[in-house]
């Protein structure tokens, strides 16, 4: 069986048959950004309905699980995860899942949320490859830890979703790529031009503590109620 992330764009090749289409990582960044730029999503319900209605993004996904930057990250979070004890497990916006069956691997209790309906197919088709159940959920539900990687920065109010984590957790894992960590600042459009220092702001607000995390450089971030 393949890596479910190395081999991520293989098995997208294989579900899809015909209708895949060969990315690079930047091939698949530069047409989601055609296409996020053509529909011009504003607010938060058009937000919402292009990643959940979008074909192409699932390309983009597949090529950066496939990354080895991305296996580096992965690799990280799982350490965070193992340090602190987060066993119970919610993947936000989990994508094609590629996280969510590495840790469902390792032994974590973790379930996938996702509401792109492409992806969403696509995960459930990889774990019967796999002959795997992990729990798809359709609503967020009370769990130890939330864990959201590279999903914040593509949230129209992500002050809004993050007050949802902290009254439904323990903890929350992520990591982000806002526009201030963007070269191009603009080269990827959907994602939002908020910062790290106004999320960690608002959740100290919230008398959450941030975890400190060493022996590792650009680790995940961490918060602990």
């Amino acid at each position: 069986m393949l890596d479910p992330h190395l081999g991520a764009q293989e098995e997208l090749k294989q579900y899809l048959g015909h209708q895949y289409k060969a990315y690079t990582l930047q091939e698949a960044a530069s047409a989601a950004s055609d296409e996020w730029r053509s529909k011009n999503p504003q607010g938060p319900q058009a937000f919402e309905d292009y990643y959940r209605n979008s074909e192409l993004y699932q390309f983009e996904i597949a090529s950066w699980n496939s990354s080895k930057r991305k296996v580096r990250v992965y690799q990280k979070v799982q350490t965070v995860l193992d340090r602190f004890q987060a066993q119970h497990i919610i993947d936000f916006g989990a994508g094609i899942g590629s996280d969510t069956i590495a840790l469902h691997n390792q032994g974590f209790k973790v379930s996938y949320y996702e509401i792109s309906h492409a992806m969403q197919a696509f995960f459930k088709w990889r774990c019967q490859q796999r002959n795997i159940q992990i729990p798809i959920l359709k609503e967020l539900q009370p769990t130890q830890c939330f864990l959201f990687l590279d999903v914040i920065e593509h949230l129209h109010d992500p002050f809004k979703q993050l007050d949802q984590f902290m009254n439904m957790g323990q903890m929350m894992v992520f990591t982000q790529s806002f526009k201030e960590h963007d070269p191009a600042r603009g080269g990827m459009p959907y994602h939002t031009d908020y910062s790290v220092g106004q999320i960690h702001r608002h959740i100290i607000k919230n008398r959450w503590q941030k975890l400190k995390v060493t022996g590792m450089a650009f680790p995940p971030l961490v918060y602990r109620k």
